[in-house]
């Protein structure tokens, strides 16, 4: 999904937010820079309940639309991280 459509209907200023924001752009950049980027270390560091935590807190702040392709990227990270 292209970050420019994305329709935040939530806080997007709260720390929770800006944290949670900051792990996923970390995860992007990495993925973007070598598509077969190793992100365990992220899984281990965080655990996997905290990086759901922190993409359900992305999805808590944008519509249905936006949010689903959050859910993608956390139901890959589940499968493959």
């Amino acid at each position: 999904m292209d970050p420019k459509e994305a329709v935040v209907i939530g806080d997007a200023a709260d720390p929770q937010v800006k944290d949670a924001k900051a792990k996923a752009e970390q995860a992007l950049d990495m993925i973007q820079k070598d598509p077969q980027a190793d992100l365990s270390f992220m899984v281990k560091e965080f655990g996997i309940g905290d990086l759901r935590d922190a993409t359900n807190v992305i999805n808590d702040i944008m519509d249905d639309k936006t949010a689903a392709a959050t859910q993608r990227w956390q139901k890959y990270l589940e499968a493959y991280g």
